[in-house]
């Protein structure tokens, strides 16, 4: 009882900024109700945190790894209460609230998919391997501790000078007494390791999840997935990085599910080689003899159509379509299809319908230029000239009806 009531006179100079020394000199009767009440609930979430601890600790499959957790419990409790959701403003977080320099120092991934600060053994390994180096260099325990909550620039601070910033020394000197309490409570506490209160496993894909589509066919729920895998942060899973944490009764049906999903993928690429391999006999079948035809590409203009395009190179409108995958006889300005033609054969040359008669007015005159805008269409543009059509356009500028945002037309100014 002695050494408890010691505890919350310390424990209290945190929380309340008087000094430990004074404290220690008065009766555990004299202190303020409020006050035990919060020295009480100090220890009530330490005990909390570290029931969690031991849970997590019994889950852990690497027994090296159990032993670093148990180690260094004290600085994860200190850091987020144990509590892997826990992020601060310098972007910290996961059990030990590692920056990102430090994490990917230590081997740690991190991404828009996954966060392996948040994997508590990959995580604890990083920490374990970050505390053993602060150790090495300082050579002493309670300031490598200090330093791992902290930094070792502001633990720098701290020891050299505390007039300079009053408040950051005063944090720092609370931070380090609430650390020695969680330590001392730690070493101190009775709780035992506690194995799982449901058997796990880890499974894996052969694609990436969501999380929404594993809960779609194993009816897991997704907040229980996100729960037990946090380090995957966008409830996407990636069998790439990692594997998958899942209870044990949804093992059977996740893997039935994954046999399922591997042979409609075997399935599917079997009829796409099956519909590859039947284009080409298709073609093969109807591609004239290399030897004596070569293959164009020909521009469809306004106006044509496959009839007069396959009158025009001495082929078949079927041919056309099946040389081009075309579904009907549909085809727009613009278009390029390939055409298989005779090596000696000429090209009939498509002749220029005749020049309608200008009923206001000849070609000659003068013109301005005017720059297609989005949406425009060439009879829209004649409605905002006089006595300028569609047609007229065309004519004066080479063109078809085909037009697009930028191109810049002669206009004819006619009265």
């Amino acid at each position: 009882m002695r050494t408890r009531i010691k505890h919350f006179l310390l424990i209290g100079a945190v929380l309340s900024g008087v000094s430990s020394r004074i404290l220690a000199q008065t009766s555990i009767q004299e202190l303020p109700t409020n006050l035990v009440a919060e020295l009480s609930n100090f220890e009530t979430k330490i005990n909390q945190s570290i029931l969690a601890l031991r849970r997590a600790e019994a889950k852990l499959e690497d027994s090296t790894t159990a032993k670093q957790l148990e180690e260094i419990g004290y600085l994860a409790i200190a850091q987020s209460g144990f509590s892997v959701t826990k992020k601060d403003i310098q972007q910290r977080t996961g059990y030990w609230m590692l920056s990102y320099p430090i994490a990917i120092k230590y081997g740690l991934r991190i991404n828009s998919i996954i966060d392996e600060r948040k994997n508590l053994a990959k995580s604890t390994q990083a920490a374990y391997q970050y505390w053993q180096e602060l150790n090495h260099i300082y050579k002493n325990k309670d300031k490598a501790d200090l330093v791992f909550i902290e930094s070792a620039i502001a633990v720098a601070k701290y020891e050299s000078d505390s007039s300079t910033n009053v408040d950051r020394f005063e944090s720092l000197s609370a931070k380090s007494e609430k650390l020695a309490q969680i330590k001392m409570i730690y070493q101190e506490s009775s709780i035992k390791p506690i194995g799982p209160e449901a058997p796990m496993v880890w499974v894996s894909s052969s694609k990436p999840l969501s999380f929404k589509a594993i809960h779609h066919f194993t009816q897991i729920p997704t907040a229980e997935l996100a729960f037990l895998n946090p380090q995957w942060v966008g409830n996407e899973y990636d069998p790439q990085l990692g594997r998958l944490k899942l209870p044990l009764q949804y093992k059977e049906s996740f893997e039935k599910q994954m046999v399922e999903i591997e042979q409609k993928t075997r399935d599917e690429e079997v009829l796409k080689v099956a519909a590859s391999t039947k284009r080409i006999k298709q073609l093969k079948g109807n591609i004239p003899d290399l030897n004596t035809h070569k293959p164009i590409r020909y521009k469809v203009k306004s106006g044509d159509n496959l009839g007069r395009i396959a009158q025009r190179h001495h082929v078949k409108i079927s041919s056309i379509r099946e040389w081009n995958e075309l579904k009907s006889d549909r085809i727009y300005a613009g278009q390029r299809l390939t055409i298989y033609v005779r090596n000696n054969q000429k090209i009939e040359v498509a002749k220029k319908a005749p020049k309608k008669e200008k009923k206001t007015g000849d070609k000659t005159g003068n013109f301005k230029n005017y720059t297609v805008q989005t949406g425009d269409t060439l009879w829209g543009i004649s409605q905002l000239f006089n006595n300028v059509s569609a047609d007229m356009i065309m004519e004066d500028n080479g063109i078809d009806a085909n037009i697009a945002p930028g191109q810049v037309l002669k206009i004819r100014e006619l009265e």
